[in-house]
């Protein structure tokens, strides 16, 4: 029975390879599959794939939302620009301005010059007003009536109703780069005609002549001449020939005047040092930013590896207390058991002792 059963077995294992082996050959002899192949899309599913292409064309043609922030901030930056050049050259120079505004300048001046005068006070106002300067700022909160904003614009109300000016006119409005441009122009050559009636030899000198000693001139006069708050005007410090009938600086003006000198000195000197710093520590975070990662990650390691002593080493005198500890504690059991030992010993003596006398009287 059971090698009939072995040699059943024997069959069916021939016949499965005979098999695989025939559906092998059929198999291989089949032709290659081809890669070839084309989708036929219907109408309606062809108008939803051309439509999807056409959003996805679209959404890629949009411009980036950095691309507008940084278009509409070149735009800002345009605009700024333009009303920077509207404004007066003391504005745009950033240069020091008064704090209290003497409109008693118009009272002795007659015909252009106190045109001038008073538009060089309107000026002086408007820029008060709409551009005022760190100390301009401080006089208006310390309640100064000359300095506050309510006398500004009450020369402004003045001024335009006497030149008929609109009531929400400003100088954005009223005058066009163009205007600004001509009067410019205008003024430059005014300036070269005024240079040219005051030369003493106008075949001999020419322009660079003239601003070195007009350079000298001014030198001399910023050496001798100082500003005086406490009178608001400038007074002679070292005058070469004393007058009764002129008033000179004090010894308090000058104080102060050089005292504002240095502070203002000082702080032009701390601020371009600071940009000289902020420049070379940027310069060294680009040249040195793989290091200093680098030495952080270490450090942040160091720190870790010193906390991991640290624990260890409070571990390891822990475990040394507990082992100072335990020796005692051996030593103190060690007598404790030895002593039990030698009372059971002493004790067993005696019980042996007894147990013999009692054997003894036994027998």
């Amino acid at each position: 029975m059971g090698r009939i059963m072995i040699e059943s077995d024997l069959v069916m294992r021939v016949h499965e390879k005979d098999s695989r082996q025939n559906l092998h050959k059929a198999l291989s002899s089949l032709p290659a599959p081809s890669k070839e192949f084309e989708i036929v899309l219907s109408e309606e599913e062809s108008k939803l794939l051309k439509s999807k292409q056409a959003s996805e064309t679209q959404s890629i043609i949009t411009d980036d939302q950095a691309d507008l922030d940084a278009g509409q901030l070149a735009e800002m930056e345009a605009a700024a620009e333009i009303h920077r050049l509207k404004q007066t050259q003391a504005v745009q120079r950033d240069l020091p301005r008064p704090t209290e505004i003497n409109d008693k300048i118009m009272s002795n001046a007659s015909g252009p010059e106190k045109l001038i005068a008073e538009e060089t006070l309107y000026l002086l106002h408007y820029d008060a007003i709409h551009n005022p300067t760190e100390d301009q700022l401080v006089a208006q909160a310390s309640g100064s009536k000359n300095s506050s904003v309510q006398h500004h614009e009450s020369f402004l109300r003045d001024y335009r109703k006497r030149h008929n000016f609109h009531p929400d006119s400003s100088i954005d409005n009223e005058f066009s780069t163009e205007s600004l441009e001509e009067a410019r122009d205008l003024i430059n050559n005014e300036m070269l005609n005024l240079i040219t009636e005051v030369l003493p030899d106008k075949n001999n000198m020419n322009s660079e002549e003239f601003l070195e000693r007009y350079s000298k001139v001014w030198e001399e006069c910023r050496r001798r001449l100082i500003f005086c708050s406490s009178q608001g005007e400038y007074l002679e410090v070292k005058p070469r020939e004393r007058r009764d009938d002129e008033k000179f600086a004090s010894v308090k003006d000058q104080v102060d005047f050089f005292e504002k000198q240095f502070k203002r000195y000082l702080k032009f000197v701390i601020t371009e040092k600071k940009k000289k710093e902020d420049k070379m520590d940027n310069k060294l975070k680009i040249l040195l930013g793989g290091y200093r990662t680098r030495a952080q990650t270490l450090l942040k390691q160091i720190h870790e590896t010193v906390d991991i002593i640290e624990l260890t080493r409070i571990e390891l005198e822990t475990f040394n207390m507990l082992r100072r500890n335990e020796d005692i504690a051996i030593q103190k059991r060690i007598l404790t058991i030895t002593e039990e030992v030698n009372r059971q010993k002493e004790r067993e003596k005696k019980l042996q002792a007894q147990y013999d006398d009692l054997l003894r009287r036994k027998g």
